[in-house]
Formats: C-alpha cells, sequence, structure tokens
C-alpha cells in the first residue's frame, strides 16, 4: 500500500495554534485575568501569521487545504473574541462558558491529531469524528445557555453570556467544518 502524503506544514502548524489559542481561551474562561485575556490575543496572532504561510500551499488539494486553514482561523478568530468580548464587556464567566471553552480546545486537539494522522487513514478518521463530536456538544451547550440567559435574573448579564457562548459555538462550527474537509481530503486520498 502506498504511503499517504502527510498534511502541508503550514496547515498543521496553524492547526497547533489553534489548539494554542483555544488552551488559553479555556484558561481564560476558569480563570478571566488580563494576563489570560493577552495570551489568547498574543495566540490569535500567531495563527492569523500561521494562516498567511498557509496560502502558500500548492498541490492538486491546494483549494481544500486552503478550506482548511479558512475554517481554523475562523475558529480561532471566534475564540478570540470570545474571550475579548468577556474582558471588554466583563461578561460573566460561569461554569457553562468555561465548559464550552474546555470542547473547544479538546475539539482543536483532536483535529490537529487528525492533521498529523492523514497517512493512517483509520487513526485519522477517528480523531476526526472525535473532534466533531466534541464541537457538536460545544453547540449542544450552546443552545442551553441561550435559553438560560432567557431566565437569567439580571437581563444584562444574561445577554452577555448568550453572545460570549454564540462565539464559542461558531467557532466549533467552524473546527467541525474544517473537520468535514479533511474527511474529505481523506476521501480522495484512500
Amino acid at each position: 500500500m502506498p504511503r499517504r502524503s502527510p498534511s502541508p506544514k503550514p496547515v498543521l502548524g496553524q492547526s497547533q495554534g489553534v489548539v494554542t489559542l483555544t488552551t488559553g481561551a479555556a484558561r481564560f474562561f476558569r480563570d478571566p485575568s488580563t494576563a489570560n485575556a493577552f495570551a489568547a490575543y498574543e495566540a490569535k496572532l500567531e495563527v492569523r501569521r500561521l494562516r498567511a504561510s498557509a496560502r502558500g500551499v500548492t498541490g492538486p488539494e491546494r483549494e481544500d487545504w486552503l478550506a482548511v486553514s479558512r475554517f481554523s482561523a475562523l475558529s480561532s478568530d471566534e475564540a478570540a473574541w470570545a474571550v475579548e468580548e468577556t474582558a471588554r464587556f466583563k461578561a460573566d464567566c460561569d461554569e457553562s462558558l468555561a465548559v464550552m471553552s474546555a470542547g473547544l480546545r479538546d475539539a482543536a486537539v483532536d483535529l490537529a491529531a487528525a492533521l498529523g494522522k492523514l497517512s493512517d487513514p483509520a487513526a485519522c478518521q477517528s480523531l476526526l469524528a472525535a473532534a466533531k463530536a466534541r464541537a457538536l456538544d460545544v453547540e449542544r451547550l450552546h443552545r442551553k445557555a441561550r435559553s438560560a440567559a432567557h431566565e437569567s435574573a439580571n437581563v444584562v448579564s444574561g445577554l452577555k453570556s448568550k453572545e460570549v457562548a454564540k462565539r464559542l459555538s461558531q467557532a466549533a462550527e467552524a473546527l467541525q467544518q474544517a473537520a468535514d474537509r479533511i474527511a474529505e481530503i481523506l476521501g480522495v486520498r484512500a
């Protein structure tokens, strides 16, 4: 059986950057501090730099890899904006946001691992499925947070939390789209 080529290094590097950013976001939602918000911001800048290098990917699957890069960048932007908006608007970092951000981090870790295992289709598919399942959990938690926001005694606080949860959900959705595109690449190579 011929050996499959690995993921392009710039896309793999960008995916690792998303892991760093989502890890920083999860840390911020567990311990909201200026230092943790700044670390997430710095990680966002690094992911943007890495995305620029991913634009140079060549080969027959270039468009697919650019799509994976675009979805990864969208996910990192949404996660970073969730942190920035929480810090700027002094939104409450409740347990649901901490759980959502941890799930997003775990999905990003699985997705990055899947990219590293592209030459092993079975392992890659398993990791993609895990990434999608974790991202779906984040979206499910978003629906719960949205309904809880409407029942909040403090309407303004509830609306702030609802918007932050929406950002985390959109970040998870972008990771799902990246996983779908990687699955398509894997299908072409299989």
